[in-house]
Formats: C-alpha cells, structure tokens, sequence
C-alpha cells in the first residue's frame, strides 16, 4: 500500500482506499492535513505531472495489525523540479485491510538526501 500510495498519490480514489476516516498527517512544511483535505487538494490540482517514489522502506510491525513504515520518496515535476523527502507513516489494519493513520514527511535539503542514505544503509 505504501508504494501505491506514493507512487499515486494525488488519485483521490487512492487516497480514500489507503487513508483511514481519522487519518492525520503533517505536510513537510508542517500543515496539519486530514484525508478529506488531501482528497480535497488532488481533485483540485492543476497539475498531474507530478510523479513520486518511495524508496529505502524499512517496516516495523508491532503485532498483527499496526505498523510503521520510514522511509524517502523522491517527487519529481515539470522543468526539472526535483524533491527529497523523509517520512514516517503509521498503519493499522481494521476489517481486513490496511490504512494509514498517521504520516509525517520532512523535505531534505538536495545534498543531506545521499549522505543520509548512506548513513541508513550503513546503519541496518
């Protein structure tokens, strides 16, 4: 799910299937975002050229329904725009599927996202 909601996720219908009704997340410019504003927000983007990947996920599983993913995503746009992210993200499964319910990305500065990379890699 984490990568299907990466990979998609200004598709409204994405995020009402990966996103619980109590979903809470923090923007990496530190908004406040539920998921009716992200639904919200994505009907109303002016551009779908956006494209993002998640990458290095390391999955914490803490019983038979919760669990923590961190890992980076990399968003890229129109003229080259390029940016790294950091995120946590929270999931808990309830009636047999798998929702988000807490997310929380940072925006690295260009250059932190390869030293940080190689710290983590190094680190597992």
């Amino acid at each position: 799910m984490e990568k299907e909601w990466e990979a998609t996720f200004n598709d409204p219908a994405v995020i009402e299937k990966a996103l619980a009704d109590d979903f809470a997340g923090t923007s990496p410019v530190g908004e406040i975002v539920s998921k009716k504003s992200l639904i919200r927000d994505a009907k109303n983007a002016k551009s779908s050229s956006l494209s993002s990947v998640a990458h290095d996920l390391d999955v914490h599983f803490y019983g038979p329904s919760l669990a923590v993913v961190v890992g980076a995503a990399k968003e890229t746009g129109k003229n080259k725009m390029q940016h790294n992210y950091r995120f946590t993200d929270t999931w808990v499964k309830r009636h047999g599927k798998w929702q988000c319910v807490a997310s929380q990305a940072t925006l690295l500065p260009r250059k932190k996202l390869d030293s940080l990379g190689q710290t983590l890699r190094h680190e597992r």
